[in-house]
C-alpha cells in the first residue's frame, strides 16, 4: 500500500505548475500553525518581561537609611548593590535561561510554520517534517548568529580604530557624517544577512543539505526585489508597532486608562505582526521556488 504521508523527497506544491493560492488565503488555511507561533511569541515576551520588570524594581531600590539630601546616597551605593546582588543574579539567570530556551525552540517552530505554508495540511505532518529538519535549521541559526555578530563587531572595531585618526579637528556635523559613513556599511551587511537567513531557512523546506539551502538563499538574496519585499513587510510591522505604541500612550495618559484595554491592544499588535511575518515567509518560499524554476512567472510579493 502506498504511503500518502509527507516525505522528505516530496516536491513542493509550488513546483507542480498549479495556480498559486492567494497569499492571505494560504495564511488563513494554516491558521493553526500561525496561532501556535503567536502564542509562543506572546508567552516568550511575557516570561521575559517578568524578570526584566523585577530587575528594574531592584535597580531602583532605595535604601531605607538613604539621605534625603541630594548626593547623600553615594555612601550607601556599595551597601545597596551588595543587598540586591543575589536577587539580580537570580533574575539575570532566569532571563538567560528563557532566552536560551527561545533559541532552542525557534528553529523548530519556524520550520513547522514554513512546512505548513509550503505543504498545507494537518499540523501534525508539518511537525514531523520540521523535526526532520531541526538540526539543519538549528545549525543555520548558529551560523547566521555568528555571522551577524562578526559583522557588527567588525564595523564597531573599524569605527574605533579610525575614530582617533579622523576625530581631531572635526566639527560636530562632520563627526556625525563620519559616524554615519562607518555605520552604514555594517547596517547594510546586517540587513543582507537577515534576508539571507530567512531565504535559506525557507529553502530548507525543499533541500536536504544546508549548503544547498544557503546557495539557493544567496541566489535569491542577490535579487533586489527580494530585499525590497523584506523591507516592505518589515516596514509594515514597524509601522504597526509605532501606531500601537502611540495609541497605548494616549490611552495610558487619558481618562480611559485600563490595563485590560492596553493588554488587548498589545495582543492585537502581536497578532498583526505575526500575520505580516507569515506573509513574508510566503514570499520567501515563492522566491526560492523562482530560483529553482528560473522560467516561472513572477508574482507580486
Amino acid at each position: 500500500m502506498r504511503d500518502h504521508s509527507i516525505t522528505r523527497n516530496e516536491p513542493v506544491p509550488y513546483s507542480t505548475g498549479q495556480p498559486l493560492v492567494p497569499a492571505w488565503r494560504l495564511l488563513w488555511n494554516v491558521r493553526r500553525a500561525t496561532l501556535l507561533i503567536f502564542l509562543f511569541r506572546s508567552a516568550f515576551a511575557l516570561s521575559l518581561s517578568l524578570p526584566a520588570a523585577d530587575l528594574v524594581d531592584i535597580s531602583s531600590y532605595r535604601h531605607p537609611q538613604a539621605s534625603p539630601i541630594p548626593g547623600g546616597d553615594a555612601l550607601l551605593l556599595v551597601e545597596i548593590v551588595r543587598e540586591a546582588l543575589p536577587a539580580l543574579r537570580q533574575k539575570a539567570l532566569i532571563g538567560i535561561g528563557i532566552v536560551l530556551l527561545y533559541l532552542l525552540l525557534v528553529p523548530y517552530l519556524s520550520m513547522l510554520w514554513l512546512c505548513a505554508l509550503d505543504r498545507p495540511g494537518p499540523i501534525q505532518n508539518s511537525g514531523i517534517e520540521a523535526s526532520r529538519r531541526y538540526h539543519a535549521s538549528f545549525l543555520l541559526s548558529l551560523l547566521f548568529l555568528f555571522a551577524i555578530a562578526l559583522s557588527i563587531s567588525a564595523s564597531f572595531c573599524l569605527y574605533r580604530l579610525l575614530q582617533q585618526a579622523l576625530w581631531s579637528g572635526c566639527i560636530d556635523a562632520v563627526r556625525d557624517l563620519i559616524s554615519l559613513a562607518f555605520l552604514l556599511p555594517g547596517s547594510l551587511l546586517t540587513l543582507f544577512l537577515f534576508v539571507l537567513h530567512d531565504l535559506s531557512r525557507a529553502a530548507l523546506c525543499s533541500e536536504k543539505r544546508i549548503l544547498n539551502a544557503i546557495r539557493l538563499g544567496m541566489r535569491a538574496t542577490f535579487r533586489p526585489p527580494n530585499i525590497a519585499s523584506y523591507l516592505y513587510w518589515f516596514g509594515l510591522a514597524a509601522l504597526l508597532t509605532l501606531v500601537s505604541a502611540l495609541v497605548m500612550l494616549f490611552l495610558d495618559s487619558g481618562p480611559t486608562r485600563s490595563c485590560l484595554t492596553l493588554f488587548i491592544l498589545l495582543q492585537i499588535t502581536a497578532l498583526g505582526r505575526t500575520a505580516l511575518r507569515g506573509r513574508w515567509w510566503i514570499s520567501a518560499l515563492r522566491f526560492i521556488r523562482d530560483q529553482k524554476r528560473p522560467n516561472s512567472a513572477s508574482f507580486r510579493p
